[in-house]
């Protein structure tokens, strides 16, 4: 699960909410040199680090695992994923009433991909942490900006020769580890932006509260996934995409006696027998994020569909790139692959008219 960032950035303006090189050939970590990796001594700073050999040099593999305990690791075990209080409370119509909710969400319903790079780039703060994407049977799916999931992160020095290191801290080259596996039908995203975490408010059955008066107190959670929400910037409709390291889900779903069962999301479109799938796409477009909750209803049904046609195991790793290569992404001609659409479920058209028709009838007898 992702830990929460304690520098929280800032809020947009007004003027950045309504307010440019060409793709380069960049040669990815040679797999092939995995064998040979070695592990600097803990003077280094990083918890799990790794040197990976790539032409003249060394890449610096960073990754961190909350699900990963380590004896002399001052973090609490296992690692806080569940939420009983506070934020909690405020389900998705409650985020649909806050001016800065409808702000965000409408900036991002009429971004234009040439302004993207300003947009995506200016992080959010603590009076905006997190917009509704989904309203699904009683649970709420929304985007949390104060946390997310940490991918193998490739540090090349030669890609990043002349820049501070953390000028493109939310731009990433996403690169697969595995060969795709299973039936995939969209193209997996190259040039991505992190928006934040995949989190879902649920009904706290089977949950493990703290105390009774908590559990009492809060009867719905908030889960933070083990998943990361990015934006395929690439894309012409840039599109949602859900991601998660490899060992972060394998290690979880190996672990024994642990209260923290990973949720199960999207109808468990995600699921397999030994763990969960680690890429999916959720949302065909970032301008189809709505205030609306009936919309928000038919888009979890969509977005169920989506996963099932798209997710994937890759194991994927991110690559910081130098800030000049971002505004060749966004110069570069956009990929126009199409996405599938979701096919019509005339089963959900019939329970939804069911539900109308009951509703109606308890409404009417009042």
């Amino acid at each position: 699960m992702a830990l929460d960032d304690d520098s929280l950035p800032r809020v947009l303006s007004e003027e950045e909410f309504s307010d440019d090189g060409q793709d380069s050939e960049v040669q990815s970590v040679d797999e092939s040199d995995l064998c040979v990796a070695t592990k600097p001594s803990p003077e280094d700073g990083f918890e799990n680090l790794i040197l990976e050999p790539h032409e003249s040099h060394s890449d610096r593999i960073t990754w961190e695992n909350p699900w990963e305990t380590s004896v002399d690791s001052e973090k609490r075990w296992p690692p806080e994923t569940r939420t009983f209080e506070g934020d909690a409370s405020m389900s998705n119509p409650d985020y649909d009433q806050l001016a800065i909710t409808q702000k965000c969400v409408k900036s991002y319903q009429t971004l234009s991909r040439d302004k993207a790079e300003k947009v995506l780039s200016a992080w959010h703060g603590p009076e905006l942490r997190a917009i509704p994407l989904f309203d699904a049977n009683g649970d709420d799916y929304r985007i949390n900006f104060t946390s997310r999931a940490t991918l193998y992160s490739v540090y090349c020095p030669t890609r990043l020769e002349g820049t501070d290191a953390n000028a493109a801290l939310s731009f990433f080259e996403l690169t697969p580890r595995l060969p795709t596996t299973g039936h995939h039908s969209l193209p997996l995203p190259k040039h991505v932006v992190h928006l934040g975490n995949l989190q879902v408010r649920t009904k706290s059955h089977g949950a493990k509260p703290r105390s009774k008066s908590e559990l009492s107190e809060a009867p719905y959670f908030n889960e933070m996934t083990d998943y990361t929400i990015i934006v395929d910037v690439g894309h012409q409709d840039m599109p949602l995409w859900i991601v998660s390291p490899r060992a972060r889900l394998d290690i979880r779903a190996g672990l024994k006696n642990l209260a923290l069962r990973p949720l199960s999301i999207f109808d468990g479109s995600m699921a397999t027998k030994s763990g969960d799938h680690d890429i999916a796409c959720i949302l065909p477009s970032i301008r189809d994020l709505s205030l609306d909750p009936e919309r928000r209803q038919a888009m979890y049904r969509e977005a169920c569909e989506l996963v099932r046609q798209t997710r994937a195991t890759v194991d994927p790793y991110e690559t910081m790139i130098h800030q000049n290569e971002i505004k060749g992404w966004f110069q570069a001609e956009p990929d126009t692959w199409p996405i599938p659409p979701a096919p019509i479920s005339y089963v959900g058209i019939l329970w939804d008219a069911a539900v109308l028709v009951w509703d109606s009838f308890l409404y009417g007898r009042d």
